[in-house]
């Protein structure tokens, strides 16, 4: 009699999303961080600001680092939050 074999819940892949999530969420926290910065109004040296952005930094990271674990792979992973930390980065530069 054959034995059914059922596929695992938890799929492996765990190096290449946990490598994509801390890189490039890295990548999208800081980048993002820099947007509030720059497309907020006020002063360059308003400190509540600064801090409001020093603090967005983690929430995003951990946010990002989070999703990494959504996709199905980890190549899939990295090309997805790279894109969008290359789009991010992109929409920073042009906001000078």
């Amino acid at each position: 009699m054959k034995v059914a074999t059922t596929k695992p819940i938890i799929a492996g892949h765990w190096i290449g999303k946990t490598t994509a999530g801390i890189v490039c969420g890295f990548a999208l926290a800081l980048t993002s961080s820099g947007l509030l910065v720059r497309l907020t109004p006020g002063s360059g040296g308003d400190a509540a600001k600064a801090e409001t952005a020093m603090l967005a930094v983690p929430l995003v990271w951990t946010a990002v680092f989070s999703a990494a674990y959504l996709f199905r792979t980890g190549p899939r992973a990295g090309l997805c939050l790279g894109a969008v930390s290359l789009l991010a980065l992109a929409l920073f530069e042009a906001s000078k």
